[in-house]
């Protein structure tokens, strides 16, 4: 898989809820993972709506609350795919700052028209691929 695709799928599943693992089919529906990152209902996730998302999954995802993600905390996500990509500094986790720049990277990869926001069009688009 394309490493652009990997970053649009994993944040758009991440947009929506818990993470799931590539290939898992199960319940992810592109229109309500935007509805729920959608705060202020306006028909796009903007970038302070995906970050304050990221944010709140970050928190989520840090079982030990140590103010790290490692990749046993991620265990729905394939680590080769998203994990050591993010983990610019081969520390073996990931800091608040590596998920959100990785994170940030899938968001403009889905933002086709580069208007600062993704439409549930988008989100749709992405999550189904060329």
């Amino acid at each position: 898989m394309h490493r652009t695709t990997i970053l649009i799928a994993t944040a758009l599943m991440l947009i929506g809820g818990a993470p799931l693992a590539f290939g898992d089919s199960v319940d992810y529906e592109p229109r309500e993972a935007h509805a729920k990152a959608d705060k202020n209902g306006d028909g796009l996730v903007d970038r302070r709506e995906f970050h304050v998302r990221m944010v709140e999954i970050f928190y989520h995802d840090d079982a030990n609350k140590d103010g790290f993600l490692v990749p046993e905390e991620l265990e729905k996500i394939n680590e080769d795919m998203v994990f050591a990509p993010a983990d610019r500094n081969h520390d073996g986790k990931l800091t608040m700052s590596e998920y959100i720049d990785q994170r940030f990277e899938a968001f403009e990869a889905a933002d086709v028209d580069s208007d600062g926001g993704l439409s549930v069009q988008e989100v749709i688009d992405a999550w189904e691929g060329p």
